[in-house]
């Protein structure tokens, strides 16, 4: 859903509660599936490009920026 604000009329992405809940389920899965390849890699004794724990905090990341575009913030 898009919204104006009253500033300079620029369009600013926000999230319902359904989109915030979709978006926040696919990087918690998307960020645990490169996290488990990470490892996986590791194991195998080759040198992954990222090290263990980045999608962590990737995802940490991403998840902070959907919460504060989310409409309703009692959702947290």
């Amino acid at each position: 859903m898009k919204r104006k604000t009253n500033r300079e009329s620029v369009d600013v992405l926000q999230f319902d509660g359904f989109e915030r809940t979709l978006i926040l389920e696919a990087i918690e899965t998307h960020m645990e599936n490169l996290e488990e390849r990470t490892l996986a890699m590791d194991e195998l004794g080759k040198t992954p490009i990222f090290a263990p724990g980045f999608w962590k905090t990737v995802g940490r990341d991403l998840k902070i920026k959907v919460e504060a575009l989310s409409t309703k913030k009692e959702f947290k």
